[in-house]
């Protein structure tokens, strides 16, 4: 995130931005970045997401005053991560209340860089799953790979099962989610 930062240009003097990878850590940030899994068995997270939470008038040691983006994908995180510093920098140029600041977010037109499918793909054969945010590192799959774009000759990194032995599932049906 911080090469993104640097490698852009975007200047972040006077932001306090904070990672929260912990269910019960208490970050104070004015800009917190919070992972979550969507999937979570025992110990183990699968296909984690990012939300973008800024505090009550980007005060650090305020609580979280609203969400400016929630569930990203990891290749999604950076971009989203400069817009919300950039929202810090416009938030300063008058007073506003929270609302105000909120509606202005959402208002903004977020042109997001790939559109991520809700869905995952789920071999019949094995349960393994590919998700287009992850791609298969095993196979040489980027992450933003949709399904549809996978090779014809792509195969199940488990069990070896051609592509036409995989189905579209809600990926909040799996592990009780």
């Amino acid at each position: 995130l911080v090469h993104y930062l640097n490698k852009d240009d975007t200047r972040t003097f006077g932001v306090c931005i904070g990672i929260k990878t912990r269910l019960k850590s208490e970050v104070f940030s004015s800009i917190l970045v919070r992972k979550k899994p969507l999937i979570k068995i025992g110990k183990w997270s699968l296909f984690n997401v990012y939300d973008i939470l800024c505090a009550k008038d980007y005060n650090p040691n305020e609580r979280t005053g609203f969400a400016y983006s929630v569930n990203n994908p990891k290749f999604l995180l950076p971009e989203q991560l400069r817009r919300a510093v950039l929202s810090y920098y416009n938030y300063g140029k008058k007073e506003r209340t929270i609302e105000e600041i909120a509606a202005d977010i959402s208002s903004i037109a977020i042109a997001p860089i790939a559109v991520v499918e809700e869905l995952v793909y789920q071999c019949k054969n094995c349960k393994t799953t590919y998700n287009v945010a992850i791609g298969d590192s095993e196979n040489g799959i980027d992450p933003g790979t949709f399904f549809n774009d996978l090779p014809a000759d792509y195969v199940c990194p488990t069990c070896e099962s051609p592509k036409t032995d995989f189905e579209k599932i809600d990926a909040r049906k799996l592990g009780g989610l």
